[in-house]
């Protein structure tokens, strides 16, 4: 019965929200929600809890614990608004008139929080289905592998024409 209320909830205030935010479940926050079902004392049980631990622990460590929401920039919310980004589509190219520092060998780019590309030219191409929230971030790469972020987010959603 809990299940039923938190779903419901997260579903109303994802709508009292609408326009300012787009949900967003990482893999964690889904661990987090599987992981009392697992409370009975089986094999199955432990080894779904094992499982789920593993998931959560993977998600924390590596993306860190994120909100159930991302956030819509207002300015940046149509492909029109959208400074460095092409549509044609459904093919969107990410392109970047930014130097690469002395210390950087490359340039990093993730969409949606997953790493898409990393090289030296200046822009990348890729397809997403119509209707898409694209969130791409640019990195920098330097020479112990390690990247620097760039500055905010750019935001696309990718709406039909």
């Amino acid at each position: 019965f809990i299940y039923v209320v938190v779903i419901v909830l997260y579903g109303a205030s994802t709508g009292l929200l609408n326009g300012r935010v787009v949900p967003h479940l990482h893999h964690s926050l889904i661990a987090i929600g599987l992981l009392p079902l697992t409370r009975f004392c089986t094999w199955p049980a432990t080894v779904t809890q094992s499982l789920l631990f593993g998931l959560l622990i993977n998600g924390v460590a590596f993306w860190g614990l994120s909100p159930p929401w991302d956030p819509i920039s207002p300015t940046l919310d149509s492909p029109s608004a959208a400074p460095g980004a092409s549509i044609s589509g459904n093919q969107i190219t990410f392109s970047w008139n930014i130097s690469l520092p002395s210390q950087a060998l490359q340039y990093a780019l993730s969409t949606n929080d997953i790493f898409v590309y990393q090289g030296v030219t200046t822009q990348y191409s890729m397809s997403a289905p119509v209707g898409s929230v694209i969130r791409a971030a640019l990195a920098f790469v330097d020479v112990g592998g390690t990247t620097s972020a760039l500055g905010p987010r750019l935001l696309v959603n990718l709406t039909a024409t």
